[in-house]
């Protein structure tokens, strides 16, 4: 199978749960990316997504 390539991804993890934020920054690191951004203000996340600093991909059942 191909691994792969996750090093260059830009994420943005916003949840309001500390301890549900590590966990699945933890998971997708361990996955190869990292280029992880995590924040817990919703405000925040409007400013990367409009600058494009993030990859826009809804990931649900996480």
């Amino acid at each position: 199978m191909t691994k792969i390539e996750y090093s260059n991804t830009r994420l943005l993890i916003a949840d309001s749960g500390k301890q549900k934020r590590v966990e699945i920054r933890n998971i997708l690191f361990n996955e190869g990316f990292r280029d992880i951004t995590d924040t817990d203000d919703v405000n925040f996340v409007k400013e990367p997504v409009s600058e494009n600093n993030v990859d826009r991909r809804r990931i649900t059942g996480l």
